[in-house]
């Protein structure tokens, strides 16, 4: 049910390469679990009228769609036929054990639809996904600058992250690359300077090649002690 990556590069964001799964147990037989979970392989958005596909068995998805989920969104989903989930992600080494049916028994099944109240929290939760898996990847191969606030920094991270897409950099690589780079140096984006953000803007190359001049940029900086 999910794609295959076509190179190495691709492996570590493919749920195939992951041997990334979820295990649901239910004291349905199989062909009632069937009937009750085809419901939402579709999700209709009433902000556009359209029914979009909806891969609620992807092991971050479930997670985030569930958080995101009323009570009563909560109850249909759960419905009699789920008693537990398991996500399960060996790339990441983390398995979720999610059980709620219990507290689900007075709640009344409500409709799943993609609100703007509902995409809005989904983009909130991957977000803040990403932003983590940044801070641990970060953690794991560079070596954090002495002056880093590292109290705050989940906020840190998240503010850089927003305002480098407000500079046209959306690639998961390219923003790993520059807050990297943020870890690193201690130097935000804010004090990066007129040159490298229209750089960041305007130059005509890919977003990841446009990381690697601005960290070499950095780089230099911090061993020349100069002005960007």
């Amino acid at each position: 049910m999910f794609t295959q990556a076509e190179n190495e590069a691709q492996e570590s964001w493919y749920f195939y390469q992951q041997s990334a799964a979820i295990i649901i147990r239910s004291q349905l037989d199989i062909d009632a679990l069937f009937k009750h979970l085809r419901k939402f392989t579709r999700i209709y958005n009433p902000q556009t009228d359209t029914w979009l596909q909806y891969h609620f068995y992807a092991p971050y998805w479930i997670e985030d769609m569930l958080h995101c989920m009323t009570p009563g969104q909560l109850s249909k989903f759960w419905g009699k036929a789920i008693d537990h989930i398991i996500a399960l992600k060996p790339l990441k080494k983390s398995v979720s054990v999610i059980s709620c049916k219990a507290q689900l028994n007075k709640e009344k099944p409500s409709k799943i639809e993609l609100t703007e109240r509902m995409s809005n929290a989904l983009e909130q939760c991957k977000t803040e996904r990403f932003i983590q898996e940044i801070i641990t990847w970060i953690s794991q191969n560079e070596q954090i600058h002495p002056d880093l606030n590292t109290e705050n920094l989940v906020d840190i991270m998240t503010e850089q992250a927003s305002l480098l897409r407000e500079l046209n950099i959306n690639s998961q690589v390219a923003i790993t690359k520059l807050l990297s780079a943020v870890y690193r140096t201690n130097l935000v984006v804010t004090q990066w300077g007129d040159e490298i953000k229209q750089f960041l803007l305007d130059a005509e190359m890919s977003q990841d090649m446009k990381a690697d001049q601005v960290v070499i940029a950095l780089n230099h900086y911090i061993k020349s002690s100069g002005e960007l």
